[in-house]
């Protein structure tokens, strides 16, 4: 299940009209997402991929990034996890 969908500018990102598109999930508990939540959060630098219950997608135009939150999020909407189900 998606906990967090968060759209970052840092600002060489501002000064180009970029943006990183982060989803994260739930699946890992709150114990230890809390402790990868602080680990990642020593990184500064966002890299393409996925890293534990994290995705990111930088470099996308902020309208971009913007415009795939509220997909995202509209998605969620159309498709609510009932409590037996995964989120998988």
């Amino acid at each position: 299940m998606i906990q967090n969908i968060i759209v970052k500018q840092d600002w060489f990102d501002r000064l180009f009209g970029l943006a990183t598109l982060s989803v994260e999930n739930a699946a890992l508990g709150p114990v230890n997402a809390m402790r990868l939540s602080a680990a990642q959060s020593r990184r500064q630098n966002d890299v393409v991929g996925s890293s534990g219950n994290k995705v990111n997608i930088p470099g996308l135009k902020k309208a971009e990034a913007e415009f795939l939150k509220l997909v995202i999020l509209q998605r969620m909407k159309e498709n609510p996890i009932e409590d037996g189900q995964s989120g998988l």
